[in-house]
């Protein structure tokens, strides 16, 4: 028998790359007929559709979620983990694969190089992996565009830049890596099995990283462009330059994988093994080395903005010029530079100064300063221009500087003192950059100068542009000319007509200069002597077009005509001739900076339209609610129209534009007197005021998900604020406010200090309106514009004015916006009564005694609500609000047409809290009471009666016990026993017992009303109430039930949904000593109000009534009990 030498060369005329095409060729064919393979493109393309479907779906539906389109680096990481895990099972028995097939010495007869055979393979198995991602791209890029030429409400076309990314750049590399790296594995291991777990291992290693990676650094772990942030139509995002470098790096370490896996393969081809082995080693330290550097280049770029962020906040306090006017040219020039050539009418700081500063974005490169026409000296270094004036210019006085500069505005410079950097979030932390990742853009079909990026000199420091206390507006003049492009639209404040370019020149002096342009389609809508223009991108017009249709037009111009209007009386008027209503792309940031950080629609004579709202709907696939009417309809669409990305409105902030812009508070308590002026402001019709901070953003549209469809809805590019799900603040922050003056809240401190401040400035607000009334609250702003427009005003100032124009909320008004000290209100119960007809129709009396129980000065209003005799809706009468000076009581009365369904008493800002629902006492409507019936309110001498020994859920004598838990649990959080009780969210179910604190359920309270709720259980969870008696004998109990259910007449249980709020039988015991006494309770019978249990005899001291989470019943309710003597003469 002839013996090869096994160190002989490969057999001449072999050609590597011959020999690695056929070796793929080959495993082609194999991975064809092998199951797993169909079993992963199977799944793979089956998720994919399942999940971009879906969420077309949901964008359907009122547009609740953004078109899938623009989540394709999400959707595409999603089916690529299917793929790799596919690859796991294609590839990890490549190298010993030949021995057990028994073609090894085949093989070895004419031996090919490991190299080319390991590649062959390896780049077969990578093909039959990308190749479900082509079908599934086919079939997505094809079917949507023939569903949207339908108008069909399942699928639209992926945005084709991105998906080309995708699928040329990201995945391949991605592909081919993973493959390399499970051929190493088994090379080395030679385990097929621990080859498979321990692949399966790094995948789930990965997921893992690119879930918790930063997002700056996350294009560097995740190989995927541009993961995480929004995408576009306007301006598709595709690879950058680090993008290119990355996947370079990747398929280098995929190379040196596959040599070293070669070298390492126990099968002999002839080569020396210390080459290759070399080189494989070589080629992985040169990849890992690009990812390094790449590594290094972002974490540059982030100290360079915290370079920048830290060089301003230092000179925040450093003496600041007052610029009186601004003037000069800018030249936009697309695909080159920006040029601004301006002068500023100032005036000198007031103290002593060595240098003039401003800000000026670090990118724009300043070609020459003059002051007064001579040039002087002056640096530009981290985004501060600092000019150095002659040794004579003295404090206050006036000056001329101009300058002259270029540059690309860096989009890094905005909001330097964000409390929050979007791109430091991971993925499943504050999805904020969904809100848009960059201030500003100057690309070359798009230009987007906001003025958080300084693009145009500002005196001062670039810090604290959100926070008026520490850095007051500077309103001045301007008069810009700004020429574009042939075909460009631009849009900013106060534009006029102009030969030479667009012409900017606000009749009022501004704090900030917006400017968009681009080649926008323009459709303007002139209303009395204001212009309103929509500026849109030329392809997404579909939606102007169905709202513009003959049977629609008519009434679409009806709506817009009530929702635009802009004007409440000369003093209130909008201040400028045009409106513009500009879309622009996802990416634009569109949340300001601070503590706050919250949602920025407007801008000074603009309102921004996001790509991913009223652009991008597809209305026309969105079919009518069944049964409902087509006007109806029509009325749903144009209200949905309005809702932007993650339930924030189109048009929320438009109301900035009549007063915010204009004038602003300075000094102390400046951030809570402007949130008041926005929101009173707002509250005349000029358009909703939403306050949407960072932190109340939320991945996913409900709260309460798991974590695997919150990972689903994160990549999706899925969220929406909390305020979409939660009416109330929680009930921990309700008491913390309390704490707090309004105006002195630090709300640059904490998020929390945020919520006190919204929370407060809400009811506030909220009183005011109900106080003054829709025209002495336009005669407030009115007389603030007069008086401060254009300049600042303290809060003094501001709390002047407002009891200028109504002397009667002086005293509430001055104790609210400086003391912290909070009224309390008690109440009668309510008297409901049929009184003689009006004209032979019948009317009913609602009356209900309140009293201010503390001395602190309160407001209160009663509602009450009726239904509708149709059945459909309801009619709600309101009683004017009044103020409560401490210690006094009024009667409140209301009349309706039929018997009263809810009755509430709103207090806004008092130690109730909350809106208070009051029990309704039966009414007979054939029992007509001779009374005349009063509507609002009169003096009252009503004192709240004695009630006896009453405990509460929110006294010290109240104490629970919560079932344990069960289930997996990974034990690294222990029990507190010492935390809050959780408060009840319906929209996430959860065990144990919570607190309930909300008008859903009637509850008792001397102040604020509670109860406390826990599911059905087998009696391991209860609730204990303990008093005092303070003398032996027959004690009568009574227990506080909302009803026969936990919801009992809300509207809930009128429209036959059934929360899980069924009483059953209630299980009780009461001790006393040595005394125990089970006690059974129908709840099923149980009345709003006081239940009685039964009459006991009880000894002197304490006794404790305990109740069972055990019952035949749905839930149990713990609110308060009461004991009464049986003999006690006041009872």
């Amino acid at each position: 028998m002839l013996i090869r030498d096994s160190a002989s060369t490969s057999a001449p005329g072999i050609n590597p790359l011959q020999v690695a095409l056929a070796t793929a060729a080959s495993e082609l064919r194999i991975a064809r007929r092998t199951v797993r393979t169909w079993v992963f493109a199977v799944l793979a393309i089956g998720v994919g559709l399942a999940i971009y479907h879906g969420w077309s779906f949901q964008h359907s539906q009122m547009g609740l979620v953004a078109p899938p389109r623009f989540a394709l680096p999400g959707f595409g990481i999603l089916v690529l983990w299917i793929l790799v895990a596919g690859i796991v099972f294609m590839a990890f028995d490549i190298p010993g694969r030949d021995a057990r097939e028994r073609v090894a010495e085949a093989l070895d007869s004419r031996p090919p190089s490991n190299i080319a055979l390991l590649g062959g393979r390896l780049v077969a198995v990578a093909l039959a992996a990308w190749l479900p991602l082509v079908v599934l791209a086919v079939v997505l890029q094809v079917g949507g565009l023939v569903i949207e030429h339908l108008d069909a409400r399942f699928g639209v076309p992926p945005e084709p830049v991105s998906l080309a990314t995708f699928m040329f750049v990201d995945a391949p590399a991605a592909l081919l890596f993973w493959g390399a790296l499970v051929v190493l594995l088994a090379a080395v291991l030679r385990n097929r099995l621990v080859v498979a777990l321990l692949a399966l291992g790094l995948l789930a290693v990965h997921v893992w990283a690119v879930l918790m990676t930063p997002l700056y650094l996350l294009p560097i772990v995740s190989g995927i462009a541009n993961l995480g942030l929004p995408g576009s139509e306007i301006l598709p995002r595709t690879v950058s330059v680090a993008d290119v470098v990355h996947r370079l790096s990747v398929l280098v370490l995929a190379a040196g994988c596959l040599a070293t896996a070669a070298a390492t393969l126990p099968r002999r081809d002839g080569a020396s093994r210390a080459p290759g082995l070399g080189a494989g080693v070589a080629l992985l330290i040169l990849g890992a080395a690009g990812i390094g550097g790449l590594a290094w280049y972002v974490e540059a770029e982030r100290a360079e903005r915290v370079a920048w962020a830290n060089a301003h906040e230092t000179a925040l306090d450093a003496p600041r010029a007052d610029v009186e006017r601004l003037s000069g040219t800018i030249d936009v020039n697309p695909g080159g530079e920006l040029e601004i050539d301006v002068v500023l009418d100032l005036r000198t700081p007031e103290s002593a100064f060595d240098e003039l500063q401003f800000s000026l974005n670090p990118a724009m490169a300043v070609h020459a300063v003059r002051l007064d026409g001579t040039d002087v000296t002056f640096h530009h270094d981290l985004g501060i221009l600092a000019v150095t004036p002659p040794a004579d210019l003295a404090p206050g006085v006036s000056a001329r500087l101009s300058i002259r500069a270029s540059g690309i505005p860096d989009p890094r410079f905005g909001y330097l003192d964000s409390s929050v950097w979007a791109m430091d979030e991971t993925l499943m932390e504050m999805p904020i950059v969904l809100q848009g990742d960059v201030a500003s853009i100057y690309e070359p079909n798009f230009v987007a100068l906001t003025p958080a990026v300084a693009w145009l000199p500002m005196p001062g420091a670039n810090f604290a542009i959100d926070d008026p206390s520490r850095r007051p507006p500077d309103f001045h003049d301007v008069d810009l000319l700004v020429r574009i492009p042939d075909g460009w639209h631009a849009a900013g404040p106060g534009r006029v007509q102009a030969d030479d370019g667009v012409r900017f020149r606000p009749g009022v002096p501004l704090a900030q200069f917006p400017l968009i342009a681009a080649p926008f389609e323009r459709l303007a809508l002139t209303m009395g002597d204001i212009e309103y223009e929509l500026l849109i991108h030329p392809d997404h017009l579909a939606g102007v077009g169905y709202f513009s249709e003959a049977e629609r037009q008519e009434p679409t111009l009806q709506y817009l005509e009530r929702g635009l209007q802009l004007r409440l009386g000369l003093a209130l008027s909008y201040p400028h001739a045009v409106f513009s209503v500009v879309e622009v792309p996802g990416q634009l940031r569109r949340y300001g900076g601070g503590r706050i950080m919250d949602t920025i629609q407007a801008l000074p004579g603009v309102q921004m339209l996001p790509e991913h709202g009223f652009p991008t709907r597809r209305f026309a696939a969105e079919p009518p609610f069944e049964g409902m009417p087509d006007e109806m309809w029509l009325q749903q669409q144009l209200f949905s129209a309005e809702g932007g990305p993650h339930g924030v409105p189109a048009a929320a902030g438009r109301s900035r534009n009549m007063g915010p812009y204009l004038t602003s508070a300075s000094g102390d308590g400046a951030i809570a007197t402007n949130y008041l002026f926005e929101s009173l402001t707002a509250s005349l019709g000029y358009g909703r005021r939403t306050v949407a901070p960072a932190h109340w953003l939320q991945i996913g549209l409900a709260p309460g998900l798991s974590p695997p469809v919150k990972v689903l809805n994160r990549l999706m590019g899925t969220a929406t604020f909390s305020f979409g799900w939660y009416q109330f603040f929680g009930m921990s922050l309700e008491d913390r406010s309390a704490e707090f003056s309004f105006t002195g809240i630090d709300a640059t401190a904490t998020t929390e200090g945020v919520d006190i401040l919204i929370h407060k400035g809400n009811l506030i607000a909220l009183a005011v309106q109900g106080l003054m009334q829709r025209t002495k609250t336009a005669d407030f702003l009115a007389l603030m514009r007069e008086r401060h427009g254009g300049g600042t005003f303290t809060v003094d100032e501001f709390i002047a004015a407002m009891s200028e124009t109504d002397p009667a909320i002086a005293p509430y008004i001055g104790h609210f916006m400086r003391e912290d000290t909070l009224p309390g209100f008690q109440v009668s119960d309510v008297r409901a009564f049929r009184v003689p007809d009006d004209d032979g129709k019948p009317r009913y009396q609602v009356a209900v005694h309140v009293r201010n129980n503390e001395s602190a000065p309160g407001v209160a209003g009663l509602m009450v609500r009726e239904t509708r005799p149709d059945g459909l809706g309801a009619i709600y009468h309101q009683a004017p609000f009044v103020q409560m000076p401490g210690n006094t009581s009024r009667e409140f009365g209301v009349f309706t047409s039929a018997p009263p369904a809810d009755v509430r008493l709103e207090t806004y800002l008092s130690q109730n809290a909350r809106v208070m629902r009051l029990a309704i006492p039966r009414v007979d409507p054939e029992r007509i009471v001779p009374e005349e019936p009063f509507f609002g309110f009169r003096p009252s001498t009503w004192l709240p009666p004695p009630l006896g020994i009453v405990v509460d859920d929110l006294d010290s004598g109240y104490a629970y016990v919560s079932p344990p838990e069960r289930g997996f649990r990974l034990g690294l959080v222990e029990e507190d026993d010492d935390a809050e009780m959780p408060e009840y969210n319906y929209a996430v179910p959860a065990p144990g017992w919570h607190r309930q604190g909300d008008p859903l359920t009637l509850s008792w309270g001397k102040y604020r009303r509670t109860l406390t709720r826990i599911v059905a259980g087998t009696g391991e969870g209860s609730a204990t109430f303990t008093a005092e008696l303070p003398s032996e004998g027959a004690w009568r109990l009574y227990y506080h039930l909302p009803g026969a259910s936990a919801s009992a007449g809300h509207h809930w249980r009128v429209g036959g949904w059934n929360p899980g709020d069924d009483f059953g039988t209630y299980n009780l015991e009461i001790v006393a000593g040595d005394l125990r006494i089970p006690v059974a309770y129908d709840a099923r019978m149980g009345v709003p109000g006081w239940n009685d249990i039964g009459t006991f005899e009880l000894p002197t001291g304490p006794v404790s009534v305990t109740v069972s989470d055990a019952t035949d019943g749905q839930v149990i309710v713990a609110d308060a009990v009461r004991w009464q003597i049986v003999n006690d003469p006041d009872r």
